[in-house]
């Protein structure tokens, strides 16, 4: 019942996100980003070697000199999660709120079915890098289980950063918004950064332990997120 009433929500936000800018301009780019870099990496002779802490959103992996992961991960992790920095401002100061709230949708429907938009604009760019990696993996040099703990640190730190810009574009003063945005985001790098290394130390690895508490600190930030967007919107 949930999905059904969330879809013309949904629906509607992905139409209006995928004609933005915010998603063709670096949709058109990334792809030109990832050629260049894999053009670096098959002419640079590196072995980064297995790490057993190597794990999911271990931010470090992204520091180590791969110019792939730096494209993805700028473009699907930050920029395109940061464009729902700007939705609910927009509507709430043209009044389409008042109208939304007129429909059977919920206020949790209208924030999800904006959340999930984002979260899939940026899924869907970062899906169609697929063909870059295969060749990656095909060519050589490709350490396998750090490749997919990058895909789902990508797939977990925008979700968190979509429900954030959600939860921060519903203040209508610009500087607001980025006041919370920015205590958001240093809320996300603390805590994240004390629970993941606590846990990581305690088991020696980046183990199942670990990566619950990924999962926690994801479902939590996202909740956050969309909970201050929630109650933004007046009744």
């Amino acid at each position: 019942h949930l999905a059904a009433d969330l879809a013309p929500m949904m629906l509607k936000e992905l139409r209006q996100g995928l004609r933005r800018g915010v998603f063709l301009i670096p949709f058109m780019l990334i792809h030109l980003f990832a050629i260049a870099a894999l053009y670096l990496e098959f002419y640079t002779e590196l072995d980064l070697g297995a790490n057993p802490f190597t794990g999911v959103m271990q931010m470090g992996l992204f520091l180590e000199y791969s110019p792939f992961w730096w494209v993805a991960g700028g473009v699907c992790m930050l920029l395109m999660p940061m464009g729902g920095i700007v939705l609910m401002g927009q509507e709430m100061d043209e009044g389409n709120y008042e109208l939304l709230q007129m429909t059977e949708l919920s206020r949790w429907q209208v924030v999800l079915g904006k959340f999930l938009s984002i979260w899939s604009i940026s899924l869907l760019t970062f899906s169609s890098l697929i063909p870059y990696l295969i060749v990656r993996y095909f060519v050589g040099g490709m350490e396998v289980w750090r490749n997919i703990a990058l895909v789902m640190t990508v797939v977990f730190v925008a979700a968190i950063i979509a429900a954030g810009a959600i939860g921060a574009s519903s203040f209508k003063n610009p500087f607001a918004r980025l006041g919370v945005m920015g205590l958001f985001l240093a809320s996300v790098g603390a805590s994240g950064a004390i629970v993941l290394m606590a846990s990581a130390l305690q088991s020696g690895a980046c183990g199942i332990f670990y990566h619950l508490n990924v999962i926690g600190l994801t479902l939590c930030y996202v909740m956050l997120g969309l909970v201050v967007a929630r109650s933004r919107i007046r009744l």
